[in-house]
Parts: structure tokens; C-alpha cells; sequence
């Protein structure tokens, strides 16, 4: 199996330096922002708005 842990600090760095690049590449190709919603209640989301009766 390859030994993937880095060997010394200018491999540190040229890692710290791709992860770097690949969070700004993700997180430029994020969309608009949404527009203003509903508040959703965690776990439950908006199931409380759900009538209970016909």
C-alpha cells in the first residue's frame, strides 16, 4: 500500500495549497443566493403546516 502521508514541509504546503484551491473552486460555483422563505423548524421542517383535519 502507498505511503500517503506527506514527507516533508514543502509537501505540506503544496497540499495545504490544493485544498485551498479546490475549497474556492467549490465554493465559487455555488448558486445565488435563495430568495427569503418560510422558517423551517429543524428535524420537522414545516410538517406542522400540514392541516390534520379535511
Amino acid at each position: 500500500m502507498a505511503d500517503f502521508y506527506p514527507r516533508s514541509i514543502s509537501d505540506c504546503v503544496v497540499l495545504v495549497f490544493i485544498c485551498y484551491v479546490a475549497y474556492r473552486w467549490v465554493a465559487s460555483r455555488r448558486s445565488a443566493p435563495l430568495p427569503p422563505g418560510s422558517k423551517g423548524l429543524p428535524v420537522l421542517g414545516n410538517s406542522y403546516q400540514i392541516p390534520t383535519h379535511k
